[in-house]
């Protein structure tokens, strides 16, 4: 099988020229812009080798690299320049990874050549992650063995986390690698455990919302086991770099604290992020239409998958969706829709749980209210 190249050029034919001339030792697609190539990458199968022009418009190659990085880590990223002096070029050889430059116009033979030796670079990484990826998977199993059988609490925390996340996987477009990547990381989620408190333990398995103090705690354990279990190498630094942000909210707040751009922030940590949170209003018994108006409305989310998170949220059933009227409405019901007075105005808000207050005062308008009211009912309340 010919190793997998992608090219990507503004000019198209200079593409159609490269394509021809290396399509007898290259499966090679092109792009012509870093918007086409970013989606073959999200659609396709992982590629050896990205070589780009760098001066292109909307975005250039090195910001196309830098997404490429995130995307699929182990693919060697080479760039095209016609001005290696220029300061912006030498930056991305020295800081966004970059394995060569070529100069425009390349002989041929110096292009195939340099796509030969990134070819052997990607071979190299590839096996060596295999072995390190082993490695870790190994080591995980044996501590979520021990989990089960002395935390079984945490560890069922951790099992739901990943049965949400996988059931989430199947309604979303991603790589294969980073659907591999976020399994992985959720994988690792027990290991986050192993030096927080008793208390903390506790505090996060009730559905408790965490302080400034209880979060760097959090952090810090993350951090250990990203710096001293995972291996360092180009994938598992994509592992790593995804445990340290997965509490990390789209608004900023949160830890790594010195973080502010928020591109940096892996799409596995945005969606581990999103199901940790949900898991989190589930112990807190919140019911579907509370948990999407506070996961809509906070800003800590990625917007393009709250909507496919949507799915997940409706197929909760601790809670049932009834129609009543106030002889059959009861405390601790939960208002799907806002009551109104006979003049217009909100007698008891949507999102509200019943109190006796609130049953009495209802009863009171009887007759003169709008009905069914829709509410929501705990089934099997503990």
């Amino acid at each position: 099988m010919k190793p997998k190249i992608l090219i990507v050029d503004d000019e198209e034919l200079f593409l159609m020229s490269i394509q021809e001339l290396l399509q007898n030792h290259f499966d090679v697609t092109t792009a012509e812009s870093a918007a086409e190539a970013l989606l073959i990458i999200k659609e396709k199968t992982e590629f050896a080798v990205i070589i780009t022009d760098i001066h292109m418009p909307e975005m250039d190659g090195i910001q196309l690299l830098e997404q490429v990085n995130l995307l699929s880590p182990r693919t060697v990223r080479i760039i095209l320049t016609s001005d290696f002096t220029q300061q912006a070029t030498q930056n991305a050889v020295n800081t966004a990874n970059i394995f060569a430059y070529l100069k425009k116009p390349c002989p041929i033979a110096n292009f195939a050549k340099t796509i030969r030796n990134a070819i052997k670079q990607y071979n190299s990484i590839k096996q060596q992650n295999v072995e390190s990826l082993q490695t870790l998977i190994e080591f995980s199993q044996i501590y979520n063995n021990r989990l089960r059988k002395y935390k079984p609490n945490i560890f069922s925390y951790c099992d739901h986390i990943s049965i949400i996340t996988h059931d989430f996987l199947k309604t979303i477009k991603l790589s294969k690698l980073q659907i591999k990547e976020i399994s992985l990381v959720v994988q690792l989620l027990p290991l986050i455990f192993i030096d927080l408190s008793t208390e903390l333990c506790e505090f996060i398995l009730a559905g408790g919302n965490l302080d400034e103090k209880h979060n760097q705690d959090f952090f810090m354990s993350i951090q250990k086991i990203s710096l001293e279990t995972i291996p360092d190498n180009v994938v598992l630094q994509s592992i790593s770099r995804s445990l340290l942000f997965i509490a990390k909210g789209l608004d900023g707040s949160n830890f790594p604290a010195d973080v502010t751009c928020l591109s940096q922030i892996p799409i596995s940590s945005r969606i581990i992020k999103l199901v940790m949170d949900y898991k989190k209003l589930l112990l807190q018994n919140t019911p579907p239409n509370l948990t999407k108006t506070i996961l809509f409305d906070s800003g800590l989310y990625d917007s393009k998958y709250l909507h496919d998170f949507e799915k997940i949220i409706k197929q909760n059933k601790d809670w049932e969706e009834l129609e009543v009227t106030s002889k059959t409405l009861a405390i601790n019901m939960i208002l799907k829709e806002d009551i109104h007075t006979p003049d217009g105005g909100i007698l008891v808000a949507r999102n509200e749980k019943i109190s006796m207050e609130q049953l009495e005062k209802i009863k009171g308008f009887g007759a003169n209210l709008h009905y069914p009211i829709k509410v929501y009912k705990q089934n099997n309340p503990l």
